[in-house]
């Protein structure tokens, strides 16, 4: 036992100390530093500061100074428009003394945003100088400042109109999408280890002095736990982004957005689903592992591998092809089926057209499967790693009958 977790222990280290596993890590962290870096640039450059006020009558001032590039006169601000100093002004005046008049100028339309804005700041000053010019009494201006009341009562559908249709959609794309990354990616890297290893001096020094099958189990776990490290980081390192995007002021309309979804998203993730990706996962590196024993040399272990891709591929394309049709018969078989289930179960899961029964009987058969894959595949490593003149097809015949 302590010599497999020995081989385990070297095979984590080796991978987690490489540049590529560093650049697997860093690689989305840095686009997501890289679009809210972007995010919050344009949201700067799209900021009030760009935007001119010219205050044509000097009591406004106080209404309309909050954010904006305040002016005297028109000139001056044309001159700056010009000049591409502000991309934007807005001229402010009361007409005869009981109406505010704003008059915007720019190269387009006004945003929306803005206008919604300026109009909000505008009724302000025009509710006060109705007030003025009515010649209304105190009672009179607190009657007309009255606000209608609202009040919401949480009566326990609120998380569930979160949680609709289209949410749901989006967390299962998610999820098929990170499985299929991260099974494309380990099912490469470790095929090819493997295949390295394949047929040196140093594996016949270390089988002479441990089983075969032991050595397997041990680069196994080493893989897994490099996978585990892997979701890890991107678990915390996620939650820290989220939370000190949270915390930017340029990106708050789109937190405040995507909160709702992200909370959805958790709950539609679940246990069952988070099962289904391990297994998908510790299945699919086994198979890599067999696969890259298989190769005659280290260059051909991605086409050893080819059947594994063709599964993953497979899978992923059936859980997109069928994500609006839960119900579907083909999708209900295929979700029994091992690895193709972990594509396509999580979409019944989601949905709740899997009953308990369903969902169970999907979960043994994975796990037979697992553990009998495992079993053969301990039995057949020592036979294989240690060929290397042998083509694909003659080293697993060999292997059987070795």
């Amino acid at each position: 036992m302590t010599k497999i977790f020995m081989v385990a222990k070297e095979t984590f280290w080796r991978q987690v100390k490489s540049w590529s596993f560093l650049l697997l890590i860093l690689g989305p962290f840095l686009v997501i530093g890289i679009n809210v870096g972007i995010g919050v640039l344009s949201q700067s450059e799209k900021s009030e500061d760009t935007i001119g006020m010219v205050i044509v009558d000097q009591k406004l001032s106080s209404a309309f100074s909050d954010g904006y590039r305040l002016y005297d006169n028109e000139k001056q601000a044309e001159i700056d428009f010009e000049d591409q100093k502000i991309k934007e002004y807005v001229t402010v005046d009361v007409v005869d003394n009981t109406q505010i008049k704003l008059t915007y100028h720019g190269k387009a339309n006004c945003s929306a945003k803005l206008k919604q804005k300026l109009l909000m700041q505008a009724q302000v000053v025009q509710q006060t100088l109705n007030q003025q010019v009515a010649h209304l009494k105190p009672q009179q201006i607190e009657q007309l400042s009255l606000q209608p009341q609202f009040e919401e009562y949480n009566i326990g559908k609120t998380e569930e109109s979160v949680n609709n249709t289209d949410v749901k959609m989006g967390s299962f794309v998610i999820l098929c999408f990170f499985l299929y990354l991260l099974l494309m990616i380990y099912v490469g890297v470790t095929s090819q280890e493997v295949a390295v290893e394949k047929g040196t001096k140093i594996m016949e020094i270390i089988f002479s002095s441990m089983p075969g099958g032991d050595y397997f189990i041990g680069k196994l776990l080493g893989l897994m736990g490099e996978i585990i490290l892997h979701i890890g980081i991107y678990i915390v390192g996620g939650y820290m982004a989220w939370q000190g995007v949270k915390h930017l002021d340029a990106l708050e309309h789109y937190v405040a957005m995507g909160e709702p979804f992200f909370k959805a998203f958790l709950k539609n993730i679940g246990l069952v689903n988070l099962i289904y990706i391990v297994i998908a996962l510790i299945l699919s590196i086994t198979l890599a592992i067999f696969c890259g024993a298989l190769s005659s040399k280290p260059e051909n272990a991605n086409k050893s591998g080819q059947p594994i891709f063709f599964l993953v591929i497979l899978g992923f394309v059936l859980g997109m092809t069928f994500q609006n049709q839960p119900d579907s018969t083909i999708l209900s078989v295929v979700s029994y089926i091992p690895l193709l289930s972990s594509f396509t179960m999580p979409i019944r899961i989601i949905n709740e057209t899997a009953s308990t029964l369903s969902v169970s009987l999907s979960l043994g058969i994975n796990l037979i499967t697992l553990i009998g894959v495992i079993y053969l595949i301990r039995r057949l490593y020592p036979r294989l790693i240690l060929q290397t003149d042998d083509a694909i097809l003659k080293a697993l015949k060999r292997s059987f009958h070795g």
